[in-house]
């Protein structure tokens, strides 16, 4: 070991961040109820996943997103608990879509026969909140669950 020669991995602290985080995401997933990810969570990934690539106003708008979270109140056990999805978008110079045609987006989704809502979870009024990593609190973060959906918004230098 003694003899081997130090190799800098990420050179800025972003980068450092984006890798920190893509670990939390691929090993410290939150399971969501069934209810839940057999229906709505499902529903957002399959269109996200669907579109991300493509070159649509769809795709726009997923690669505009850094993620998306999901919050209960009081909590993800309490049956009747109401549910909000957080889309917290990107930085201001990756943006490719609006917040009009993102909450557009969003709500298309919510209207299909997919999106499969569970009867034990109530809808929070605004379903979909768009959000940006300034304006969400610490609160709402820490309160709320990531949606996995690893390929949304990748870091372009990694």
């Amino acid at each position: 070991m003694a003899g081997m020669r130090r190799a800098v991995g990420f050179n800025s602290d972003e980068t450092r961040c984006t890798f920190a985080q893509t670990l939390e995401r691929r090993y410290g997933r939150f399971a969501f109820p069934d209810a839940l990810s057999d229906g709505p969570v499902m529903a957002i990934r399959n269109q996200s996943k669907d579109k991300h690539k493509k070159n649509s106003d769809s795709g726009r708008v997923y690669r505009s997103l850094r993620c998306i979270r999901v919050s209960a109140s009081p909590d993800f056990d309490t049956r009747g608990a109401e549910i909000q999805f957080l889309a917290v978008l990107d930085e201001e110079p990756r943006l490719e879509a609006t917040t009009a045609e993102i909450k557009k987006e969003l709500d298309s989704v919510a209207a299909s026969p997919k999106f499969n809502w569970p009867e034990e979870f109530e809808r929070a009024v605004p379903l979909f909140r768009v959000v940006t990593p300034d304006s969400i609190s610490a609160r709402e973060w820490f309160t709320s669950q990531q949606i996995d959906l690893d390929f949304l918004s990748p870091p372009k230098d990694l």
